[in-house]
């Protein structure tokens, strides 16, 4: 379907003190750009990256911003792009350690340093000094071997990379009925509207949209499913239970805007029955890379608790 897709799952471990309010993805995003832009702008931390000469050439804009790439076919050019990252703190983090996953992209694989370099300087209450970075792991293999020590500051290995092949099973012809889990508030529009109800349709188109965007950004040219047959097919999957709630516990501060954020979103359990086989592919990679808004920190994100 998305045969040029590539991504890899990692994840970060540090030695740091653990905000007790807001949501940590946001802060996460925030710190990790506070110190990208830190490290790689040449203009300053003031500038805006829509006014910089560079800027096609920024790591920062290119992680943060997304510009248009000027190669890009015509058919795919839009004013916004999903960014080639996805931070997800561990949902079960209750020890001294601050954890969080990062699924890099196509092209975004090539800066997993600079993100080294930005979470070894993180810190997340004020005065307490940066956290240390005490490894990386590769969450694409099954041992999870480290990639990253932070005593030695070094590298060990390059982490394995995932393709769309690997989301497909020779089984899923097979499969009738999924259960999804939203495990965090999760905003999808239908229609230019918010939606209240993820019917079947409504996910997969938003599915589509994202992970075809991401494809055809960062990972070249998008090679992917004619999106209007396979809706028409989508459209026949039935929504068989639907428990999602709206949930507005979450809150966060943009520096930037100035101005306190609620992440509001629909958290709970949907079951879809019918043909899944070929849309199976495309919910796991949904795991990884979420779905609508705010996904690159942490909202968005979904589990398949179990197909059948």
């Amino acid at each position: 379907m998305f045969d040029n897709l590539q991504l890899v799952r990692l994840g970060f471990r540090l030695d740091a003190t653990r905000p007790k309010q807001g949501f940590l993805g946001a802060k996460l995003r925030g710190g990790i750009g506070g110190k990208l832009k830190q490290l790689a702008c040449p203009t300053g931390p003031d500038s805006r990256c829509e006014d910089c000469l560079v800027s096609s050439r920024c790591v920062f804009a290119y992680l943060y911003v997304s510009p248009p790439d000027p190669e890009m076919p015509v058919e795919y050019v839009q004013s916004e792009y999903p960014h080639p990252y996805v931070l997800a703190p561990a949902q079960d983090d209750r020890g001294p350690e601050v954890r969080f996953a990062l699924t890099l992209i196509g092209r975004g694989i090539d800066y997993l340093p600079f993100f080294v370099l930005a979470a070894r300087r993180l810190s997340f209450v004020a005065g307490t000094g940066p956290g240390r970075l005490l490894g990386v792991d590769d969450l694409a293999r099954a041992d999870h071997p480290q990639v990253y020590d932070g005593s030695a500051q070094r590298f060990l290995d390059r982490p394995g990379t995932m393709s769309w092949a690997d989301f497909i099973s020779a089984d899923d012809e097979a499969v009738k009925e999924i259960r999804l889990e939203f495990v965090t508030p999760t905003k999808i529009k239908s229609d230019q509207r918010l939606a209240d109800r993820y019917e079947f349709p409504v996910l997969a188109g938003a599915l589509l949209r994202r992970i075809g965007m991401l494809t055809a950004r960062h990972c070249g040219r998008m090679n992917g499913p004619d999106f209007k047959t396979l809706l028409s097919r989508a459209a026949d999957v039935e929504t068989v239970d639907h428990r999602l709630i709206l949930d507005d516990r979450f809150r966060g501060y943009s520096l930037r805007q100035q101005q306190a954020h609620r992440f509001t979103g629909l958290v709970g359990t949907v079951t879809y029955r019918g043909a899944l086989g070929e849309f199976l592919p495309l919910f796991r990679a949904g795991e990884l890379l979420h779905v609508g808004s705010k996904a690159t920190f942490g909202l968005g994100r979904y589990v398949i608790r179990s197909v059948s």
